[in-house]
């Protein structure tokens, strides 16, 4: 990293997991975008809409933008179902530092993600991203879930005087155990090295245009298949002691 990261994003994200957490489970919203919909960040943070996509409802979207990032207006948000899954696609070409840019900026969104389907359980989550870096550049976003603990999610592109130091344009968590909903939270970094630093260059970018994340589910086993499933391993347990 060409900074230390700073604790505002650890504390706004502490904050967002914890009053979402002892907000209402269910709320009544004026609008609904569907999937292939495309709005603005800034029209879901009034509380008023939500997107549906599939049997998943995304809604109490946050946003804090900090340094040079996008307005929440500049943020396009659209529901997707791909690859078996549901979830949103987020664009926006603010996300830049570089040339005559600013040389960093930081960015929280966060939001809920609950299943309508009762039978249904998120089991996993995929975070993609177009991440892209030149020169010097260090480009990344950073992801937790407030209720699936060990469980997060990384991108990151870094580049040091040209050479490519990591990249990882793609991440996926599988959870040990299904979950109605999940409060997720994206940290999004992007910096290049100012002009105090050796490696500064008017040349350096670092960027994210692009970033999907996904949600898989998987049907409840019902109770009666979970009953037979027991049953079958206490007789296979008893059968061994008995030999």
């Amino acid at each position: 990293m060409f900074r230390s990261h700073s604790k505002f994003f650890t504390a706004i994200a502490m904050c967002f997991l914890v009053v979402a957490s002892a907000l209402p489970q269910h709320q009544t919203f004026a609008g609904i975008i569907n999937v292939g919909e495309t709005v603005p960040l800034s029209q879901l943070l009034t509380g008023l809409d939500s997107i549906v996509v599939g049997d998943k409802t995304f809604d109490e979207f946050f946003y804090a933008p900090m340094g040079g990032a996008p307005a929440a207006e500049d943020v396009a948000v659209t529901g997707v179902q791909q690859s078996g899954g549901y979830g949103l696609v987020f664009t926006s070409g603010g996300f830049a530092a570089g040339g005559f840019n600013e040389t960093s900026l930081d960015a929280s969104i966060g939001f809920r993600v609950s299943v309508n389907d009762p039978t249904q359980v998120i089991v996993g989550a995929e975070l993609f991203g177009t991440v892209g870096t030149i020169g010097s550049g260090d480009a990344r976003i950073s992801e937790a879930f407030n209720n699936v603990p060990g469980s997060s999610l990384l991108i990151r592109q870094f580049r040091v005087d040209g050479d490519l130091i990591s990249s990882k344009s793609s991440d996926v968590a599988v959870f040990d155990q299904g979950v109605s909903e999940l409060y997720v939270l994206k940290d999004i970094s992007i910096e290049v090295p100012d002009v105090n630093s050796s490696l500064f260059d008017i040349g350096n970018l670092a960027e994210l245009t692009t970033f999907r994340q996904l949600f898989f589910q998987e049907v409840i086993p019902e109770p009666t298949t979970i009953s037979l499933a027991a049953l079958a391993m206490i007789c296979i347990v008893s059968g061994r002691k008995r030999v």
